[in-house]
C-alpha cells in the first residue's frame, strides 16, 4: 500500500565456473526507480550493467539494457505463490511450532499442486518454474493468522522470503546522493 519496495539480491551462476557472482540492489518509490548491479567477475561485467554507482530511473524511463533488471515494484513477489486463494499449493504436511527469528512460528511444508495455470507469466510464472518439484516451506504466526516467512528449495534453487513489519511504512529511502 505505500508503493515501496527494496530487494537484495545475490546470484550465483552455477557450472559456470568460480567467481560468477552478482548482486542487484534495486529500490522502487512510486514511479521511480534506483539500482545497483555489482559484480567482481570481469567477464560479467562485460555482459551485465554492472556498476558501482546507483542508477535512478522513472518507470517509464528505464532504458532496454535495464529491462528485466530495474523493476519499478516489487522486483520477486514470492506470495504470489498463494494467488487464487492458495490453489498452487498441495498440502504436505505440519512439522511444528519451531524457532523462526526470535519468535515460535507454525512450519507448514507444501509443494505445487496440479492447478498450476500453463499460461501463468512474470512472476508467477519464475516462481513456479524454479519450483518445480521441490518444496515450499510457510512459517505462520497462527496467533495474527499471518505468513512470516517461506523458503523455495528444488533441485538448483533455494530463495527465502522474510516478512516484517507488516502493515507499517516500510522506511524505505532513495539512496543517499542520488537525484
Amino acid at each position: 500500500s505505500h508503493s515501496a519496495f527494496e530487494a537484495i539480491s545475490t546470484t550465483t551462476l552455477g557450472g559456470a565456473g568460480p567467481g560468477l557472482i552478482f548482486t542487484l540492489h534495486n529500490i522502487s518509490l512510486g514511479d521511480q526507480v534506483y539500482v545497483k548491479v555489482e559484480t567482481p567477475s570481469p567477464l560479467l561485467a562485460k555482459s551485465i550493467p554492472a556498476s558501482p554507482q546507483w542508477r535512478h530511473f522513472s518507470a517509464r524511463g528505464i532504458p532496454p539494457q535495464f529491462s528485466g533488471i530495474a523493476i519499478a515494484g516489487p522486483i520477486l513477489d514470492n506470495l504470489l505463490i498463494f494467488s487464487e486463494n492458495g490453489a498452487y499449493l498441495s498440502f504436505e504436511h505440519k512439522v511444528g511450532s519451531e524457532a523462526f527469528g526470535d519468535t515460535q512460528l507454525a512450519r507448514y511444508t507444501f509443494r505445487l499442486s496440479d492447478k498450476i495455470p500453463t499460461d501463468a507469466q512474470g512472476t508467477l510464472a519464475a516462481i513456479l518454474d524454479h519450483i518445480g518439484t521441490g518444496t515450499v516451506e510457510v512459517w505462520v504466526d497462527e496467533s495474527a493468522e499471518e505468513v512470516r516467512g517461506l523458503s523455495f528449495r528444488a533441485v538448483g534453487y533455494s530463495s527465502t522470503t522474510t516478512l516484517s513489519g507488516l502493515g507499517e511504512s516500510p522506511g524505505i529511502a532513495p539512496p543517499a546522493g542520488v537525484r
